[in-house]
């Protein structure tokens, strides 16, 4: 008797394997991973009642999607809702399209997926924007675009992948992303995967240039400047650099002039800047020979945001930039931490644009534009890592709207696109809306922005 429910237990464990084999499921350690894809081509996974899939519709109800489909974009999971016979409850990577079911005890388990319309497509529409429909760079699987050429002559809106979910982007010749807040003016950046709003600051009028459209100067970090650790936004755990105690003072004085203190609620502290100080170990483009790829003292390390820009070995440019940020518990600066994402170390929720945000944007590293919305005509900064040489560099944004590969001792007059940390230049404060921030009117120009209330 025992020999024969040894064989049919073998007999089983054999029947399951070829299923999960045979339907390409991934299953280890009681960890079940199904991808959209093979949802979509095996029809036999839902008409199993494996799994029931309901999507809510525009009057915010839940329909079942008879086919078993999985929405591929403008929707999110709802966790709550969502469950499993077995009483675990699935998760939705958006990223990878992928279903996981995590501590998986029992075999033949039935899932419920309800699906909802993600705050990034809600806001989407409340902001009466639609995507465009060419024009927009590719974007693989991972989320890194591949991108060409600077964009001068179109107004895009864009999709891409962030740390959030699908995020939509404004690129080039763009005059309907204006957000007023009090006396002062933003400009939209991206509706983010959470569909919280990020904004650059545009200063007090909506003029597009000069140092009007500023902040403050600032070094990004002053004193001595030869260690790697002066790329940072933060470094030693909790010491600020220069530029983030200069943003948190502007932040605190405009506090006083009923700005940003009369809207605080309204701003978003679990969406995060991204300092990214990956070292560039292993990349395929090793761009620079004396990279030691240590990242400490004055070894000579060049950090990954660089590695998405140049190939030194082929002599040539590549502009391949990512919303994700590489090491989100680490350097995605956040004031809360939320779902695991983001370092919880700022004070403010506040922080400066990435160099990946500018080439999405309209900008390419090498070559002028003066004909995308972020070009001001002046040096100011990113919170980019570039490298550590003879000291620690930073990418910026210069004053003919470029952004270069190189330029290690950049001036404030400066042609090129990099700076050492310990030169002045000046910033423009990155914030993020919360995704049910509501606005009193306007069409998002110049001369009618979008007005939060």
């Amino acid at each position: 008797m025992k020999n024969k429910l040894v064989l049919i237990f073998v007999i089983l464990i054999s029947i399951i394997s070829m299923f999960i084999i045979s339907n390409k499921i991934f299953s280890e350690n009681n960890k079940v991973v199904i991808s959209a894809s093979e949802i979509e081509k095996n029809k036999s996974i839902s008409n199993r009642n494996i799994l029931a899939v309901y999507v809510e519709n525009e009057e915010g109800v839940y329909e079942k999607q008879e086919d078993g489909s999985i929405p591929q974009e403008g929707y999110i999971i709802d966790s709550e809702k969502s469950v499993c016979n077995n009483g675990v409850k699935p998760s939705w990577d958006n990223y990878n399209k992928q279903l996981i079911i995590n501590n998986l005890q029992s075999n033949g388990a039935s899932c419920y997926l309800y699906f909802k319309v993600s705050n990034s497509k809600k806001n989407l529409e409340k902001l009466g924007l639609n995507l465009s429909t060419k024009g927009c760079p590719e974007v693989d699987e991972n989320g890194v675009a591949t991108i060409a050429a600077t964009e001068t002559t179109n107004n895009l809106l864009c999709k891409s992948i962030d740390d959030y979910g699908e995020t939509y982007y404004y690129r080039g010749v763009v005059d309907n992303n204006w957000v007023k807040i009090g006396s002062s003016y933003w400009r939209i950046i991206r509706i983010n995967g959470n569909g919280t709003i990020r904004l650059i600051y545009n200063g007090k009028s909506p003029e597009q240039t000069g140092s009007k459209t500023l902040a403050v100067k600032s070094t990004y970090n002053s004193g001595d400047e030869k260690d790697n650790k002066y790329v940072g936004f933060m470094y030693g755990g909790t010491q600020k650099s220069t530029i983030l105690q200069a943003i948190e003072s502007w932040y605190k004085e405009d506090e006083t002039g009923t700005e940003l203190a009369k809207y605080a609620q309204y701003l978003d502290g679990t969406t995060g800047f991204c300092n990214d100080r990956q070292i560039n170990k292993g990349n395929p483009n090793v761009w620079w020979k004396d990279d030691t790829a240590l990242g400490y003292g004055t070894n000579k390390t060049a950090y990954a945001p660089i590695s998405r820009f140049e190939n030194s070995e082929e002599k040539t440019t590549t502009n391949k930039p990512i919303l994700k940020c590489g090491n989100p518990g680490k350097d995605l600066f956040t004031t809360e931490t939320e779902q695991g994402i983001g370092n919880g170390l700022l004070t403010y929720p506040i922080g400066l644009i990435t160099i990946d945000e500018v080439i999405y944007a309209g900008g390419y590293v090498g070559t002028d534009n003066k004909n995308f919305y972020l070009y001001n005509g002046t040096h100011y900064w990113t919170m980019s890592p570039v490298r550590y040489d003879l000291w620690a560099e930073i990418f910026l944004v210069n004053y003919h709207g470029g952004v270069n590969q190189t330029g290690t001792s950049a001036t404030s007059t400066s042609y090129n696109g990099a700076s050492g940390t310990f030169y002045s230049h000046y910033l423009r404060p990155v914030i993020n809306l919360r995704a049910d921030t509501t606005f009193s009117g306007g069409t998002g120009t110049s001369d009618d922005p979008y007005v939060v209330q």
